[in-house]
């Protein structure tokens, strides 16, 4: 799968090529340099919102404004990648506060999540399939949303950083900062999640209190996860799998646990985004801004 973060000479070579065929007209080829981006573009939107929803509605907007702007894109200026991913980073920065992060943010401190995770009956946990996927969809939606907990550049910098693997370099770039600074971010995302998940959190400490398949119901009640979310795959995408690179040294062993807690969740696929970037691009408006054919 194309990682468009890898740091590897040439990397932009096949970004460039499509532009140019797209710019000239062709529709096919504006759809396949969408289709190597947009799988990225969606596992950012959904690890910034824990929505897969509205993860797919940022999607398409990022989508259209990149889309529309392609003709100003020059490459003496940024490769492709920084181009494509500021207009990425400016959009999800910009994000309004959802009714998810006030959930999650309400039991960000290790006294209100210890409190709410005793209030849960502690029944004797089911063996079945249907309650192992059930509490494997806990166990992804309560990692996932913790990063609710962060601010948006913090949870950006830590998606980029400490999930993908982007290098300091790279993600300076994309988010007009220095290194020092995008380290910085990433450092203080990293300890936060790590404090909060060493002092609450069974995968990581055996002798903390919070069981995934505690949170079933609770989540249920609260919407997070879907009362028939048991029929999902069993066999899917790690993080882990899809981002390749050089392997990073992690401060300490809980910042490492906790980081491979985030890339042992799934890399998701998108919705059926092929249908509506083809009804796209051969409507009216986009035909005459491209001239596509």
């Amino acid at each position: 799968m194309h990682n468009p973060f890898m740091e590897r000479q040439g990397t932009d070579r096949k970004d460039q090529e499509l532009i140019e065929l797209a710019l000239a007209g062709s529709g096919a080829d504006l759809e396949a340099l969408i289709l190597r981006h947009q799988a990225w573009i969606y596992n950012i939107a959904l690890g910034m919102t824990c929505d897969p929803h509205g993860a797919q509605d940022i999607t398409q907007e990022i989508l259209v404004k990149a889309i529309t702007a392609l003709a100003t894109f020059d490459r003496a200026k940024a490769s492709f990648r920084t181009w494509l991913y500021r207009i990425v980073a400016n959009h999800v920065l910009s994000l309004r506060r959802m009714k998810r992060e006030e959930t999650f943010s309400s039991l960000v401190t290790p006294e209100a999540y210890h409190e709410y995770v005793e209030s849960i009956p502690d029944e004797k946990p089911g063996n079945g399939p249907e309650h192992k996927a059930l509490t494997r969809e806990a166990r992804n939606t309560c990692i996932a949303g913790m990063l609710l907990c962060l601010d948006h550049r913090q949870r950006l910098v830590f998606i980029l950083g400490a999930i993908f693997g982007v290098s300091d370099a790279v993600g300076s770039e994309i988010l007009e900062m220095s290194r020092p600074n995008f380290r910085k971010i990433l450092s203080r995302s990293r300890s936060r999640l790590a404090n909060f998940f060493t002092g609450t959190c069974s995968l990581v400490n055996e002798n903390n209190p919070c069981r995934c398949d505690r949170w079933i119901e609770p989540m249920q009640r609260l919407e997070l996860i879907g009362r028939d979310d048991a029929s999902g795959q069993t066999r899917f995408r790690r993080i882990a799998e899809v981002v390749e690179g050089r392997a990073r040294e992690f401060r300490d062993f809980y910042d490492r646990e906790v980081v491979g807690l985030y890339r042992e969740l799934p890399f998701a696929d998108p919705p059926d985004m092929v249908s509506w970037i083809r009804r796209a691009i051969t409507t009216e408006e986009f035909k005459g801004f491209m001239d596509l054919h």
